[in-house]
């Protein structure tokens, strides 16, 4: 199974290993490959972790970054099939996460923590069967 992630938390693109660097390590081993579409990042030292988790990082500023998002996107759709989609953090990819519940480093962890698939006890990421916990 693919999961293609759109995220504004550049910090692993940048080579640090905060909260989505985290969250990445737990998802990637439930997934045959991950593709996260990140905006320009400050300085691009990663494009790679887990060995199966991609991270492609658009170029220039807010201005045309939807334009390169979705020629990212639709280049890695054009190679393989996702199972699944899911837009973190805030912005432009805006979650319906309460904004209380989210910590100021990086995305609303807590809606990932409640999303739990119905075939398997806790939180799980899979491709069908999603449901608010």
């Amino acid at each position: 199974m693919n999961l293609l992630m759109l995220s504004l938390d550049t910090e692993t693109v940048e080579g640090h290993r905060g909260a989505f660097y985290n969250m990445l390590e737990v998802f990637h081993r439930h997934w045959e490959r991950i593709d996260v579409i990140t905006p320009a990042a400050k300085e691009v030292n990663v494009s790679n972790v887990f060995g199966n988790v991609h991270l492609h990082a658009t170029s220039g500023g807010k201005a045309g970054r939807v334009r390169r998002i979705v020629a990212i996107g639709r280049r890695l759709m054009a190679e393989r099939d996702y199972d699944f989609m899911i837009a973190h953090d805030s912005g432009l990819f805006q979650t319906d996460a309460p904004r209380g519940d989210c910590s100021g480093e990086s995305a609303c962890l807590t809606s990932v923590r409640s999303i739990t698939c119905p075939d398997t006890p806790g939180p799980r990421t899979c491709a069908s069967g999603w449901s608010a916990a």
